[in-house]
């Protein structure tokens, strides 16, 4: 069972610049300014970029609480934030579900060698252009990226049976001394047809 959600509904927010947002047609709000993550059309982003800080969201679960669940896969298209791009620029995310941090991977750049198979023509070729897909596995008995276990935390320490809804946070955290940033694209940017996808696997 999937839930869908575009990376513009987030509910909470922490924005350094250089940060944006951008959806299919035109920039929101003004380049560099957090304040545009307040802007009304920015639940239509399809690409949100930030040097440091966070995205936070908030799902609601498709499942009766108490319903058992044996997995749930959190897939997403990202990558590092650079100003205008630099395809060797490695961050740091760290995902947080339910108050809880599943782990961190390592990003290794901000993607420009090629132009993105979704991304609009009218956004320039040497500006980020698309990132990788990253699927992020809850099990009952661990937390994996892409097949590579990450963490000891499993859908018993996340409460996600409780819970009517699940907040996922997307954080930049420190690597070597500095901050890497996030990219993130939607579903008409980059190389992947898709939002934030939260499949559910059940018995």
């Amino acid at each position: 069972m999937r839930e869908k959600v575009k990376i513009g509904h987030f509910v909470n927010f922490y924005s350094s610049p250089s940060c944006g947002l951008a959806t299919q047609e035109q920039i929101i709000g003004k380049i560099d300014d957090p304040k545009s993550f307040l802007n009304h059309n920015r639940v239509n982003a399809d690409i949100i970029w930030l040097s440091q800080g966070f995205l936070e969201y908030k799902i609601p679960k498709p499942l009766k609480n108490g319903r058992d669940i044996t997995m749930l896969d959190i897939s997403l298209e990202v990558s590092s934030e650079f100003p205008i791009s630099n395809n060797t620029w490695p961050t740091s995310l760290k995902f947080i579900l339910n108050g809880i941090t599943l782990g961190n991977i390592t990003v290794p750049g901000n993607f420009s060698d090629v132009r993105g198979k979704l991304t609009p023509n009218w956004w320039p070729d040497e500006f980020s252009q698309y990132g990788l897909l990253k699927h992020i596995r809850i099990n009952q008995n661990d937390t994996s990226i892409d097949g590579i276990k990450i963490s000891d935390h499993n859908l018993h320490d996340t409460k996600i049976i409780e819970k009517d809804f699940l907040t996922f946070r997307i954080e930049v955290d420190e690597i070597e001394n500095q901050y890497g940033g996030l990219t993130i694209f939607g579903k008409n940017w980059g190389n992947h047809s898709q939002d934030i996808n939260f499949d559910f696997y059940i018995p």
